[in-house]
C-alpha cells in the first residue's frame, strides 16, 4: 500500500486491542485522518512518544481501507508544560475538539493546521486564557467564511461613534450588527459597545496582538454569548467541553 509522508497534530488518542492506540490526526497535507499506531502502548515502542494528544510530529503514515496506520515518526512538539497546569491543558483540548468538528470534511486545512499550532504556542506563553480562546474562535468563524459585519448598523449604516446607546443586538443567521433603533428579527444576542470592539480587534490583528493585552474578564464574558452563538451556527453545534470552559469563569 501507498505510504504519505506530512506534519500531524493528534487530536485525540484511544486504546485500541492489546497494545495500541488509535489516532484521530489533523494533518497539513490531507486534513483529518484516522490511523492506528501498532504497539504504542508498549513503553519501548517507537510510536509511544508521538501519539499523546497535543504532539506535533512529523509521521510516515501508510493508506488503509479504513483505518491509515502510523509506520514512523519524529516528535516535534509535544507542547507538555501544557500538561502541567490544568487550566491551560482543558483550553487546549477543548481547541483539539473545536479544530476536529470544524474540519469535517473540510478539503484545504492547512490554515487550520497553523491556527490550532498557534493556539498552542499561545497557551504555552501566555496567561490569559479567555482572550486566547476568543481569539482562536474569531480565526477560525473567518476560516470558515463566517466573518459577520462588525463595522455598522446592517439596517442605518451608523457606526459605532454614531450611536448614542451602548448595546447593540448581533444576528447571527444575517452576520450583521444592529443598533437598538434598527433592530428587527426573531433571534438577537446582545453586544455591549466595549465587547463590539473587542471582537472588531480580535478578527483584525494577528496573534502579536495578545502579548501584554490585559483585557478584563468583563468584557470577554459580554462578548461570550455572540461567540458561542457564532460557532453554533459554523459547526452546528458547540463543543461539548465549552460548558466546562465556561464553567471556569464562572459563565454558566
Amino acid at each position: 500500500m501507498a505510504t504519505y509522508s506530512t506534519q500531524a497534530i493528534v487530536l485525540s488518542s484511544r486504546n485500541f486491542g492489546e497494545a495500541d492506540r488509535i489516532l484521530t490526526l489533523l494533518t497539513f497535507e490531507r486534513g483529518k485522518v484516522r490511523a492506528v499506531a501498532r504497539g504504542a502502548r508498549r513503553p519501548r515502542n517507537r510510536l509511544a512518544a508521538l501519539v499523546q494528544p497535543l504532539s506535533h510530529i512529523e509521521a510516515l503514515i501508510m493508506e488503509g481501507n479504513q483505518l491509515d496506520t502510523l509506520s514512523q515518526g519524529q516528535l516535534l512538539n509535544s507542547f507538555r508544560f501544557l500538561g502541567e497546569d490544568l487550566d491551560k491543558m482543558s483550553h487546549a483540548l477543548y481547541l483539539n475538539e473545536l479544530f476536529e468538528m470544524a474540519i469535517e470534511g473540510a478539503t484545504e486545512v492547512r490554515d487550520y493546521f497553523i491556527l490550532l499550532l498557534t493556539g498552542y504556542e499561545l497557551l504555552q506563553n501566555l496567561d490569559n486564557l479567555q482572550i486566547i480562546r476568543a481569539f482562536i474562535e474569531v480565526k477560525l468563524n473567518i476560516l470558515q467564511g463566517f466573518a459577520p459585519v462588525l463595522s455598522k448598523c446592517s439596517i442605518c449604516g451608523k457606526g459605532s461613534e454614531q450611536v448614542q446607546e451602548q448595546l447593540w443586538n448581533y444576528y447571527p443567521d444575517e452576520g450583521a450588527i444592529k443598533c437598538k433603533g434598527c433592530s428587527q428579527g426573531a433571534y438577537f444576542v446582545e453586544l455591549t459597545q466595549p465587547a463590539l470592539l473587542l471582537w472588531r480587534t480580535l478578527s483584525r490583528e494577528d496573534s502579536r496582538w495578545l502579548v501584554n493585552q490585559n483585557v478584563s474578564g468583563k468584557v470577554l464574558a459580554e462578548l461570550r454569548p455572540a461567540l458561542n452563538a457564532s460557532l453554533s451556527l459554523a459547526l452546528g453545534k458547540l463543543p461539548k467541553s465549552s460548558s466546562f470552559l465556561n464553567s471556569l469563569y464562572q459563565l454558566d
